[in-house]
């Protein structure tokens, strides 16, 4: 009877090991998966802004075209009307 139960609480005592080296192990793939959707979001981020500049740069540069083409075409079809 006293093996017997000394054979319990051992199992128990492993049990219980198993128990708190899997709940770290969990904790520890909670905090990975947190930090790796927090990484994404930061990408995200940036990606967001890139897209934001290129936007811009691009109006920009429309608009320079714009300004250039009238200017451009301008004298040109003065020219024309001209001859």
């Amino acid at each position: 009877m006293y093996r017997k139960n000394l054979l319990i609480r051992f199992v128990s005592y492993l049990q219980q090991g198993k128990k708190t080296e899997i709940s770290i192990k969990i904790s520890q793939v909670k905090n990975g998966v947190t930090d790796f959707t927090a990484h994404i979001e930061a990408m995200r981020s940036t990606r967001d802004l890139k897209n934001q500049d290129i936007d811009r740069l691009q109006r920009e540069i429309q608009v320079g075209l714009d300004l250039h083409t009238a200017v451009t075409i301008k004298p040109f079809d003065i020219y024309l009307s001209l001859v």
